[in-house]
């Protein structure tokens, strides 16, 4: 495993890590992380294809993991950059030193929903979801219903205005969320439409 560190067009830094196998089968996996996962949460996931010829490719967005800024307050990330701006650096990595591989990417959650924030999504044989919904409220149970509504509706907005970011490992929601990215996720929620 290579540690890498890719620079987008706002000039933010991605930890990126890139998996080569001993024998190639020229056939490359980037793998789109869900909300407020870390990368090495994949990397079981990506030594096994790795070690069935891939290359594969995990990487944090701007604001989690390995590439969250000292201060997560001032960090202006949404769901909408990591789509536009984040996997936009991958996939011009991607097109630059593996152009003649077969390109695989495989999103999960909002990993998936980001695919369409970037026309170079097209490089890709096969787009493959994992866990991808319509999470608004009105498909949940009633139960998990109730708690979304008090979360994202309540809770959610209230701290992250204070706070400046939404803490989600204290909720075991994953990392703590930048403001913008937190917001949307709200909005994937709460909204109707969100997804439309």
């Amino acid at each position: 495993m290579q540690s890498l560190s890719l620079t987008t067009s706002q000039t933010q830094y991605l930890s990126v890590h890139l998996f080569e196998p001993e024998i190639s089968n020229q056939k490359l996996l980037l793998i789109n992380s869900a909300t407020g996962v870390k990368q090495q949460t994949y990397w079981k996931f990506a030594q096994y294809f790795c070690d069935q010829g891939f290359t594969v490719m995990t990487y944090d967005y701007y604001g989690i993991g390995l590439s969250k800024p000292k201060n997560l307050k001032h960090c202006n990330a949404s769901m909408r950059t990591w789509g536009a701006v984040d996997y936009k650096a991958l996939t011009d990595f991607i097109q630059q030193n593996y152009p003649s591989y077969q390109k695989y990417v495989l999103g999960h959650s909002v990993g998936a929903l980001i695919l369409g924030m970037n026309e170079d999504s097209k490089i890709f044989e096969k787009l493959i979801f994992v866990a991808t919904q319509k999470a608004y409220i009105g498909n949940l149970d009633l139960k998990t219903k109730i708690s979304s509504i008090l979360g994202f509706g309540l809770v959610q907005p209230i701290l992250t205005q204070v706070l400046g970011y939404f803490p989600g490992q204290k909720f075991g929601l994953g990392e703590s969320l930048p403001k913008a990215a937190a917001n949307d996720w709200r909005a994937l929620i709460l909204n109707p439409k969100s997804t439309n």
